[in-house]
């Protein structure tokens, strides 16, 4: 059986060291890139995410556009970009998942500390 608690912990003080650093991924060179259509910003460690509010006819983005516009203070529009970035380390493992094991594993050698410090 899995401690899930341990396991949870392990992976957060992985990727986080409590004095507001986080590791995040260099997504640049990975396996990972080559599923993006969008070129990677800050030296490959972030990217540009669409949000659309209408993907086409018949779909619509799960996304709840208002309520984050009206919380960020931003007008109506029907596309949100925003900056992202991935941490290194996941406890979830979905089966869906895109991110390949090797920039989830909270490794130093595929990741680098950022600070949330201006």
């Amino acid at each position: 059986m899995i401690n899930t608690k341990a396991y949870f912990n392990r992976c957060r003080n992985s990727i986080y060291n409590g004095k507001d650093q986080f590791l995040l991924v260099r997504i640049a060179n990975s396996e990972q890139e080559k599923d993006l259509s969008i070129p990677l910003i800050c030296e490959g460690y972030g990217r540009i995410k669409h949000f659309y509010r209408v993907l086409d006819d018949d779909w619509y983005d799960t996304l709840p556009m208002d309520p984050m516009a009206k919380s960020l203070n931003l007008t109506y529009t029907d596309i949100i970009k925003a900056q992202v970035f991935q941490i290194a380390s996941c406890n979830l493992r979905c089966l869906y998942c895109f991110v390949p094991d090797a920039l989830k594993q909270g490794t130093n050698n595929v990741a680098k500390w950022f600070t949330t410090n201006k």
